[in-house]
């Protein structure tokens, strides 16, 4: 729609005399809501036209409220100004612009709901039309209370955005709905005004203000790829074994300082949808700001915490019989087998130099108690910062944080909460249904609260429709879009459901990749990154899919391969026949180590890749396949051949002719597994080729070269785009090389062994890489998780 001032000054000076008079009859000269608009300079410019005549411009005319407004709110007066701009706006057909995002044209039949780089409307465009009216008001709190929206530079002042969309037919003259409207403009603040909402029409607050809402995690997911600092409290090296109610809790408060869309509109008659949205810029702002802090709303869960914590710090002997030892030694009481047993547990916890000194001793075990409840705290305050910071920052402008579904009587009872950003407290009063969703999911507690989000299905599921794209969310702090700064985040969680080893499994990834500040011309360099690994087992596992489960936490090293048989026994003892489930985890969230193994990836290392590869062979009994090392140490040189000659003419037959000659020439050892690999069984070399590289033709298995080539080619170009602050589209480059990597079990598991590989010839070293193996014990209410990971020194 077109249209320009003089003409729509024409339609004011030949008609708008009668409405001036009609106008005044009702309010003596200036309308009376409660937002005061003058109509005489309003109504002129409106045009005289049915509201869906093309010629009907977005945008009809300006006024501004010429009496200040005072309203109770949160125990403070809040004062609008007079003088504020308003402004009137038509929406009548598909194509129409709503800067606040609350109208646009409706969204494709293949468009995902739920994908967080959209934005979110709520009123779709061809249905009938709407008239918009909006006031851009500077609020001041008085009184005794305390500002409930953020102000600037200590002003005590706010600056708002208040809109009412009311829905029109588009035969009606809009000229005469401008007049009807302005009678009784109505504001979100007012929970009266909130209920007064035909269907299809919205009331919207944009502000500035501290937002205040709450997250609940499993402390299982705070345990998973979260143990490093757990295990610091004791010396390096000792694998750590945590058990927990998989049930058990921790709920954090969470504020968060930004622009938001407050958002009620109704769908149906007697009930109102509310949306928490952040906010697109119309001024320059600040990035987010965001606090966590833990709520005791379960003691028993963190006491449960706790005592696993020191169980997992004291090993396989038990809190309790440790702590009935130590009553022993104050005692002089100890047998000579019992005091050997705490001898051992002394050295774990580096507490040996005191058996001596049992006074000591007990004062350094408490100490250390006090210092593991402190470190869960930390755990989990940092797991729910990192994992809300993850999420919010992929979402896009105007897109949904929450969104609640209401009755007229329910809205009522929670209107002073949410138009003050209590949202911690809406959500503590919510039952399931009046919850539609809260950060991409359907339930207060976040769920595969794995790797960098609060819940990787969402991401994950979500992201799995493109193939090979990677999304991106750009968010801007000024309403300059084309040259005005911006910052990028990207979603890159990919996972995938097939047969691992002919056992159902799930098994994934996620690229890390998001600016850290706006910036009006990003590079490579501005972006911090991080990877993020998983291979999950499904069912209820036999014995024989366990003990390859607990194989593969060895060769991604969550545990030393001299552990795997404590680490069986525990685990099924604990199990005592209840059904099993695994789920393996590896996390790189240091830029720096990031960078580093990107640019050592960057130079195509062969012999690490063929370490890899060979390292992540299936385990059999055998002595030849039963240890990652004893692997390594066999298959290596097989596989460096393999990426010498880039995989021509190796067909499963000369694969496995090639496997029988190395074997006999070098490892007599294992003769009894030459005929396996001669005769190409499941899981020989040949079998692997034969299913994991074959890429083309009958004779084409050069499938893993290739990948393994495209990683190297795509680290190479992010490596030079990060030195030379160059092309920062080069991470979608890396990105698709690693997803090819990641579709494949066999290549995932690879890939996470060549990234410790590289990692170990860092400066950091390889513990900059976190590593757990979760295990969860039975179902329902009585299950138990066992997290498994290894103390590694302070860095």
């Amino acid at each position: 729609m077109r249209f320009t001032a003089s003409r729509a000054e024409g339609h004011g000076r030949r008609r708008h005399g009668a409405w001036i008079q009609r106008a005044r009859r009702y309010t003596g000269g200036i309308m009376s809501s409660l937002l005061g608009l003058n109509v005489e300079k309003l109504l002129p410019g409106i045009p005289d036209k049915p509201l869906g005549a093309p010629e009907i411009p977005v945008s009809l005319g300006k006024g501004a409220v010429e009496e200040p407004v005072t309203l109770a709110l949160a125990g403070v007066n809040l004062a609008i100004a007079a003088s504020a701009e308003a402004t009137v706006e038509a929406f009548n057909a598909p194509g129409d612009v709503d800067r606040e995002g609350i109208i646009a044209d409706k969204p494709s039949a293949t468009a995902d709901a739920n994908d967080p780089t959209r934005a979110t409307p709520v009123l779709f465009l061809g249905k009938h039309g709407w008239l918009k009216y909006a006031v851009r008001v500077q609020a001041k709190a008085t009184g005794e209370g305390s500002m409930p929206y953020l102000s600037g530079s200590g002003s005590g002042e706010t600056t708002a955005l208040i809109a009412d969309y009311r829905t029109h037919a588009l035969t009606e003259n809009t000229r005469t709905a401008v007049a009807a409207d302005i009678m009784s403009l109505r504001l979100p603040f007012l929970a009266d005004h909130v209920a007064s909402l035909k269907i299809d029409e919205a009331l919207v607050l944009r502000v500035g203000g501290n937002l205040s809402t709450s997250l609940t995690l499993r402390w299982a997911d705070v345990f998973s790829t979260n143990l490093t600092a757990l295990g610091r409290l004791i010396p390096a090296g000792s694998a750590l074994g945590l058990t927990i109610a998989a049930g058990a809790s921790v709920t954090g408060l969470v504020r968060l300082a930004d622009t938001f869309n407050l958002v009620f509109y109704r769908s149906e008659a007697g009930r109102i949808r509310v949306l928490v949205q952040k906010a697109s810029a119309r001024e320059v702002k600040v990035d987010a700001a965001l606090a966590v802090t833990l709520e005791a709303t379960d003691p028993a869960a963190m006491r449960e915490a706790v005592t696993g914590a020191l169980d997992a710090l004291v090993g396989t002997t038990g809190l309790q019989r440790f702590e009935a030892l130590l009553a022993k030694l104050n005692a002089d009481d100890l047998t000579a087998e019992e005091r050997a047993i705490l001898q051992r547990i002394l050295d774990r916890i580096g507490l040996a130099h005191l058996e001596q000194a049992p006074a000591e001793l007990r004062h350094a075990w408490e100490e250390l108690k006090t210092k593991t409840r402190e470190t869960l705290v930390t755990l989990a305050t940092e797991k729910m910062t990192a994992g809300f910071t993850y999420e919010y920052e992929r979402l896009a402008e105007n897109a949904t944080l929450a969104e609640l579904n209401l009755s007229d009587t329910r809205l009522r009872e929670l209107h002073p909460q949410l138009i003050t950003l209590q949202l911690a407290s809406v959500l503590a009063h919510l039952s399931r249904d009046e919850l539609t969703h809260y950060l991409h999911q359907q339930t207060l507690t976040a769920s595969q609260a794995w790797g960098f989000s609060l819940g990787l299905r969402t991401w994950s599921v979500l992201g799995s429709k493109d193939g090979k794209t990677l999304r991106e969310v750009r968010l801007y702090n000024t309403p300059d879009h084309v040259a005005g700064p911006q910052k990028i985040a990207f979603l890159g969680a990919r996972t995938y459901e097939g047969s691992l080893l002919g056992w159902k499994a799930g098994w994934g990834g996620d690229l890390k990749a998001g600016m850290t500040r706006f910036r009006p011309h990003p590079t490579a360099s501005d972006f911090s990154y991080g990877l993020y690994l998983h291979i999950a087992r499904g069912g209820a596992l036999t014995e024989q899919e366990l003990r390859e489960a607990i194989d593969e936490g060895a060769i991604w090293g969550a545990y030393p391969t001299s552990d795997i048989d404590e680490v069986l026994t525990k685990i099924k003892a604990t199990a005592a026949g209840r059904p099993v489930r695994a789920r393996l985890e590896m996390r790189l969230d240091d830029d720096l180590l990031f960078r580093e193994i990107v640019r050592l990836l960057s130079t195509g290392p062969r012999d690490p890749y063929a370490r890899a590869l060979a390292r992540a062979l299936p385990w059999t009994s055998n002595l030849a396949r039963n240890t990652p090392e004893t692997r390594t140490r066999i298959y290596a040189p097989l596989w460096a051949l393999y990426l010498q000659d880039k995989g021509r003419d190796w067909t499963p037959t000369v694969a496995a002719r090639n496997a029988e000659y190395h074997l006999k020439q070098r490892h007599p050892d294992a003769s009894d597994y030459r005929l396996w690999e001669r005769e190409q069984r499941a899981g020989s070399l040949a079998d692997v080729i034969g299913k994991e590289s074959r890429s083309g033709g009958p004779n084409d298995y050069l499938g893993i070269y290739r990948k393994w080539s495209a990683m190297t080619v795509a680290m190479l170009r992010l490596h030079q785009a990060i030195q030379t602050r160059t092309d920062w589209t080069n991470v979608k480059v890396a990105f698709q090389s690693l997803d090819d990597l990641w579709k494949n079990s066999f290549e995932l598991r690879t890939f996470g062994a060549l990234l410790l590989d590289v990692a170990a010839q860092t400066a950091i070293g390889s513990v900059g890489i976190e590593r757990t193996l979760t295990v969860t014990l039975g179902e329902g209410t009585s299950a138990h998780t066992l997290t498994y990971g290894t103390a590694h020194p302070d860095d």
